[in-house]
């Protein structure tokens, strides 16, 4: 019987350089020794991705284990070795890496100085995605918070110096600080930075709104167990279009004037939290805002399509500056509320909308906000609130919660029919109110 030997074409590059983006360093590396073709291959990746392994879940369940430690200076000697066979056989005209991925499990002070050369490699290299991740060893578990936090790496204006040409940025388990102040027409640090991840990393004092001024270019934030030095979180102004924060602990958040943001989440069970202000972010379409202790809650400013969705049981004051198409739902069975609707109807356009439409219309909206208590409207023109009787007759009360309804407008009724219609309007509005 004859042999048939079959020779298979070499991969594409392409293809090999799609396997190596998927794959570990340290797996690549390996991949060197399956034939000629593939060694050597890893140092030119476009990525270089560091994982120490463990699922942080898994880790903590462990007890002490020295092999640990031992098995942490072998990942840190890897990380090493292959940032000097970069060095020694990448070609100049090469340089240029994508992403960069360091991801520790027991991070130990010692490996300060390897963290260091790893940014100095890839800011040479111009990278455009960083993912550090650099999770304090358990040797230190025992520490009161504020010795651990003196532990973490620091990351500071001379960290970020050469990092203009990162876009994409996640940091895990570090701390921020010494960002001073430059005027405006100074360089940014992060020009060109279009994402940013941050999960329990560390603020000091006053850091958090100068590296939002270092990032001209941001649109995606995302803060997940953060923590800053006086619990207080707010900025003015940025290109930020889309904010997430969870298990903050700050007790007061102020946004004011983020023209292009459109989108805001916020979810924690702290304590701590007292008030959430976004004030004059006139682009803002969604609102999602879960928060059990938060007690005000302050929108000056949005789309007239926002949704927003406020489940707060212990909110006591919300202030809305919107429009009625926004749908506001608002779970907070305590709540005293007040609105500013810019886009109330003059009398004389009502005709123009159709038969109903401006009614059902201002209908729905208050409906979404018949729990409140204490609600404050103010309007333009009485005249609004004069729901027709056929209306009255066909549409239940929006205010079904409501006590005490104050109005403030800039006219008021002065004939008699004007004043029962108006008085038998409010009393369909908000049927329990004593005021």
């Amino acid at each position: 019987m004859d042999v048939v030997t079959v020779i298979r074409p070499p991969l594409p590059d392409f293809v090999i350089d799609q396997i190596l983006r998927i794959l570990p360093t340290k797996a690549a590396v390996r991949m060197s020794s399956l034939s000629k073709q593939w060694d050597g291959v890893w140092r030119s990746a476009s990525i270089l991705d560091f994982d120490e392994g463990d699922e942080p879940g898994k880790y903590d369940n462990d007890h002490i284990d020295l092999n640990k430690i031992l098995e942490h200076r072998k990942f840190i000697k890897i990380v090493e070795r292959c940032l000097k066979f970069r060095e020694i056989y990448q070609h100049k005209q090469d340089l240029l890496l994508y992403k960069f991925r360091l991801r520790m499990m027991r991070y130990l002070p010692g490996d300060y100085d390897i963290i260091d050369n790893c940014l100095s490699f890839v800011f040479e290299r111009s990278i455009k995605e960083l993912d550090i991740s650099l999770r304090i060893s358990r040797l230190y578990r025992g520490f009161a918070w504020q010795n651990r936090l003196e532990l973490y790496y620091c990351i500071s204006r001379m960290t970020l110096v050469n990092a203009k040409s990162v876009t994409v940025l996640n940091l895990e388990y570090v701390r921020i600080k010494d960002l001073e102040s430059y005027k405006p027409s100074d360089t940014r640090l992060l020009p060109n930075l279009k994402t940013m991840s941050l999960k329990n990393v560390h603020f000091d004092d006053h850091v958090f709104p100068l590296l939002i001024w270092e990032c001209p270019s941001l649109e995606y934030l995302s803060l997940n167990a953060c923590s800053f030095e006086f619990s207080k979180f707010n900025f003015s102004g940025s290109s930020l279009k889309s904010l997430e924060v969870k298990h903050s602990n700050a007790w007061d958040i102020r946004i004011s004037h983020a023209e292009n943001l459109e989108s805001f989440r916020f979810s924690s069970n702290s304590s701590l939290l007292e008030t959430i202000i976004l004030n004059e972010s006139c682009n803002l379409k969604y609102i999602n805002v879960h928060a059990e202790h938060l007690k005000q809650f302050s929108v000056n400013g949005c789309r007239d399509c926002l949704m927003a969705t406020i489940n707060t049981p212990n909110l006591v004051s919300f202030f809305f500056k919107g429009f009625l198409k926004s749908k506001v739902f608002v779970k907070a069975p305590n709540l005293s509320a007040t609105f500013l609707i810019w886009d109330l109807w003059d009398g004389d356009l009502l005709a123009l909308n159709g038969p109903w439409r401006h009614y059902l219309t201002l209908r729905d909206f208050l409906e979404r906000i018949g729990c409140s208590k204490n609600v404050i409207l103010y309007i333009r023109d009485f005249k609004t609130l004069i729901f027709p009787e056929d209306f009255r007759k066909n549409f239940s009360s929006p205010l079904y919660g409501c006590n005490q309804l104050f109005l403030r407008m800039d006219n008021s009724p002065k004939e008699v029919k004007d004043m029962d219609d108006f008085y038998d309007s409010l009393v369909w509005m908000a049927p329990s109110t004593t005021g």
